[in-house]
């Protein structure tokens, strides 16, 4: 009787031992996490920094190449400014080329602005030429301010690596299991996270921390898509490089992203794409408050907004409730005056004199029938 009660005794504690690791376990991944987050998020906070920068992006046929080939200034798709000054943000994109028109009012690869804080937005495309008008938009945001603009994550920006939280997933997949922290020596760790997709696949993501500094430092984010037999279907890396030290923060000078294999039209063939954001002059200068303004030419305005800035002049800083239109209130400002209404209405003018042309032409065949 009393062997079984202390078997009964035995099993009973190494259940608790179990139950007790388990719970230990994820109270350290609880307690990293929200230290790695609230790191995360200080970075964003405490980025203050003026840039000017270029984008390249090449094609390779193979992933080793895509990640080990330097990209030349013949690779420079764009140029553009990256500045931020506390919950202020300017990002621009100047396309080397003039953007494909998809649709009839809709273009791929158009050069924008965008300066946005954490409750108003302004948007402006600035291409030149007479197919790709000049429109802006005054917006308010209703919710997280970094989603307005996706180019700061499609471009590479520095906030890239740093934009969603350390146990963010792909969409539409699910987390499988605990995420799993190592250790790789005296500076770095790396996370890993499985999800699981409705496919038959599944991904897994790896995220190196730097934890020796002020700020855990995001340094590179690995994504790859494998099948259920271990093979990888697709890979996403994104890595910041040669890291310094801007007011105590460290900031990369380059983010390059490699990501593929991509189909092609030869079936034969698939593609890993490498990009690259690389900046000369971060750090060397602070943002300045004429950095965030937006310059319209004299007598415009941005569509949403109900007055023509003084001289032209935008300035997020100074943007509030008061400035948005409201239904059924005519601020005497007309179509010519407001970038973006202007395109709408003079291409609709174009269409009303088309169809009238039409009509006249109908009409007059209809006549000549008659006789």
């Amino acid at each position: 009787m009393s062997r079984y009660f202390n078997l009964i005794v035995v099993i009973y504690l190494s259940i608790n031992i179990i139950l007790y690791t388990a719970k230990a376990q994820d109270d350290f991944f609880h307690n990293t996490f929200h230290v790695f987050e609230e790191g995360r998020i200080s970075w964003i906070q405490n980025l203050q920094v003026y840039s000017t920068y270029t984008f390249k992006r090449q094609a390779f046929y193979s992933e080793n190449d895509a990640n080990i080939s330097e990209l030349s200034n013949n690779n420079v798709v764009a140029t553009g400014i990256f500045c931020k000054d506390k919950d202020k943000i300017r990002f621009t994109v100047n396309y080397k080329k003039l953007p494909t028109k998809v649709s009839s009012n809709s273009f791929l690869n158009r050069s924008s602005d965008d300066i946005f804080n954490n409750q108003f937005w302004i948007s402006y495309n600035n291409d030149q030429g007479k197919d790709y008008p000049s429109s802006g938009t005054l917006n308010k945001i209703h919710s997280n301010p970094y989603e307005v603009c996706p180019q700061l994550s499609a471009l590479n920006s520095p906030l890239c690596l740093f934009l969603k939280p350390i146990n963010n997933i792909p969409t539409n997949t699910t987390l499988t299991g605990s995420p799993v922290i190592k250790k790789t020596d005296d500076s770095h760790v790396i996370i890993s996270l499985r999800s699981n997709t409705s496919r038959e696949s599944y991904f897994l993501k790896d995220i190196t921390i730097k934890v020796n500094t002020k700020f855990p430092i995001i340094e590179k984010i690995e994504l790859n898509e494998y099948n259920n037999d271990n093979n990888i279907l697709f890979t996403d890396t994104v890595c910041g490089m040669n890291w310094i030290e801007i007011n105590g923060l460290l900031v990369p000078l380059k983010v390059r992203n490699v990501s593929g294999p991509y189909k092609v039209a030869d079936k034969n063939n698939k593609i890993w794409i490498t990009s690259e954001w690389e900046s000369k002059d971060i750090g060397k200068r602070f943002p300045q408050k004429k950095d965030f303004y937006l310059i319209l030419e004299q007598n415009q305005s941005l569509v949403g907004m109900n007055s023509i800035p003084q001289n032209g002049i935008v300035d997020i800083d100074s943007i509030s409730e008061n400035d948005f239109m409201q239904p059924g209130v005519d601020y005497g400002i007309t179509n010519k005056n407001t970038t973006g209404n202007k395109y709408l209405f003079l291409r609709g003018t174009l269409v009303i004199i088309g169809i009238t042309l039409i009509l006249l032409a109908l009409f007059k065949i209809y006549k000549e029938r008659k006789k």
